[in-house]
C-alpha cells in the first residue's frame, strides 16, 4: 500500500512540475501593392506555421497588404496541450495533423494574392496588425514581412516634394508618422518581434534604408525587435 501511495505522488509531483507548453502568434505579411511584389513560396511560409514541439499552440496567420482599411485575417490556431496527467498523446497528434492539414488548405490560397493596387499604405497595415497582436495573451508575436516598406499615397508619397525632403531628416519623419498615427511615447510593442523580408535594389536602396530606419526607430523605442532578412528569399532566372 505504501508503495502504492508513493508510486502516486511520483506521478503528480511529475505532472505538477511540468512547465505550461509555449503558445506562438505568427503573422505573415505579404506586400501586394506592387505589380511586381514579391510572393514567398508556400514552403518558405510551412516553415514558419510549424509547431516547435507538439504540445505548443500557435495561431498562423497570413495577410495581404493591399489598399484597404482594415487587415483580412486568413488563419489558423492551434490551443496549447494540456499538461501532467490529463495529457494523452495520441489525441494530441490527431489534433497537431488537424492542424497542419489546415495550415497547408491556407498556404494553397496564396494562388489567390493579386498583385498592384493605386495606395500603398504600408505602416498603416504593420501598425494595425502590431496592435492586434499585443492584445493577444501569448508567449511569443512574431511579424513576418514581406515588403519594400515604400509608402505611396495622398498620406505619403515621394512625390510629393514636402514628404520627400522628411527623407533627409528621420526625426522629422519620425514625428510626423507617430503624429499621423496616434501613436504616443508610452504605447508599448514589448515583446514584439517584427521581420522585414525585401532585397532592395539599387533603385530603392537609399528609400529602403531610410524607411527601415523609420521602423526601428518607431517601434524599437517601445520594446519591440525590428530587423532586416534577405536569407530566406532566393528566386532563380531560368
Amino acid at each position: 500500500m505504501k508503495t502504492t501511495f508513493f508510486l502516486l505522488s511520483l506521478v503528480l509531483l511529475a505532472a505538477c512540475s511540468q512547465s505550461t507548453p509555449t503558445t506562438y502568434y505568427t503573422t505573415v505579411m505579404i506586400d501586394c501593392t506592387e505589380t511586381d511584389g514579391y510572393k514567398p513560396s508556400a514552403e518558405v511560409l510551412r516553415a514558419h506555421a510549424i509547431l516547435p514541439e507538439q504540445r505548443a499552440g500557435k495561431y498562423f496567420s497570413i495577410i495581404p497588404i493591399n489598399d484597404l482599411a482594415f487587415n483580412q485575417h486568413n488563419g489558423v490556431f492551434i490551443t496549447r496541450s494540456d499538461v501532467g496527467i490529463s495529457y494523452d498523446e495520441m489525441s494530441r497528434k490527431v489534433v497537431v495533423t488537424d492542424y497542419e492539414n489546415k495550415v497547408d488548405s491556407l498556404l494553397m490560397e496564396l494562388d489567390k494574392l493579386h498583385f498592384g493596387t493605386n495606395h500603398s499604405q504600408i505602416f498603416r497595415a504593420m501598425l494595425t496588425e502590431a496592435r492586434f497582436l499585443m492584445k493577444q495573451e501569448c508567449d511569443y508575436k512574431t511579424m513576418i514581412c514581406y515588403t519594400d516598406l515604400e509608402e505611396n499615397s495622398p498620406f505619403f508619397s515621394l512625390g510629393n516634394r514636402a514628404h520627400r525632403s522628411l527623407m533627409d531628416d528621420p526625426s522629422a519623419l519620425q514625428a510626423f508618422f507617430e503624429a499621423q498615427y496616434n501613436l504616443s511615447e508610452d504605447e508599448s510593442f514589448e515583446g514584439l518581434t517584427i521581420e522585414i523580408h525585401y532585397i532592395p535594389s539599387f533603385k530603392n536602396e537609399r528609400s529602403f534604408d531610410v524607411f527601415f530606419e523609420l521602423y526601428k526607430n518607431i517601434f524599437e523605442s517601445r520594446g519591440a525587435t525590428v530587423r532586416h532578412e534577405v536569407s530566406v528569399i532566393t528566386q532563380v532566372e531560368l
